[in-house]
């Protein structure tokens, strides 16, 4: 079970990765992952490694916002999961498009702290 400490660390990483995506900033974004961290993109192929997982990332558009709900995480002291709503507001060329969508993250701690292992999500 997730210690209440693991609970509050996770959800750090959660805010330093919204900040680093709204940022742009994917380098921030990496070093949040594992080494072998792996994203499966919707309807897409599977990328292994950060820096492909960083190339998945990387959208058609800057972001101008994102917000998360429904935050759920379970897991024990070196692995969890958490799963979570998303609307991203995206700016393209002035004009806002917004998506909602849901993802999940496996997270492995280590001496580093917690760290995005594997993620997946999927636009409604």
């Amino acid at each position: 079970m997730l210690s209440d400490d693991d609970r509050r660390a996770i959800l750090d990483l959660q805010a330093r990765w919204l900040e680093a995506e709204i940022a742009g900033d994917l380098a921030r974004v990496g070093a949040l992952l594992t080494e072998d961290c792996r994203i499966y993109v919707p309807d897409g192929a599977m990328c292994a490694g950060r820096e492909a997982v960083l190339c998945g990332l990387e959208g058609p558009f800057a972001i101008r916002d994102v917000r998360v709900e429904a935050v759920e995480m379970h897991g024990g002291p070196r692995h969890a999961w958490k799963s979570a709503r998303f609307t991203t507001v995206f700016d393209d060329d002035g004009r806002a498009v917004t998506i909602t969508g849901h993802h999940v993250w496996l997270l492995r701690r280590s001496d580093a702290g917690w760290r995005v292992a594997g993620l997946s999500y999927e636009i409604d």
